[in-house]
C-alpha cells in the first residue's frame, strides 16, 4: 500500500489511512451524544411533577 501510494515511510501512508477510518466513527459519535441528548431532555420533560401541599384553610 505504502508503494501504492507513493509514501517514502509506511507511517504516513498508517496515519492518513487512520485518520480517514476515524470521521466516520467521530460521525457517529456525535450521532449518539445527540440522540442521547435528546432522550435525556424528554425523560426529564416526562418526569411528574411534585405532589403540592393543598392551600391552608
Amino acid at each position: 500500500m505504502q508503494a501504492l501510494a507513493g509514501h517514502a515511510v509506511c507511517a504516513v501512508t498508517k496515519d492518513i489511512l487512520t485518520h480517514v477510518n476515524m470521521d466516520p466513527k467521530r460521525e457517529a459519535a456525535e450521532t449518539l451524544r445527540q440522540s442521547m441528548t435528546a432522550v435525556q431532555a424528554a425523560q426529564e420533560d416526562a418526569q411528574p411533577e411534585e405532589p403540592r401541599e393543598p392551600p391552608a384553610a
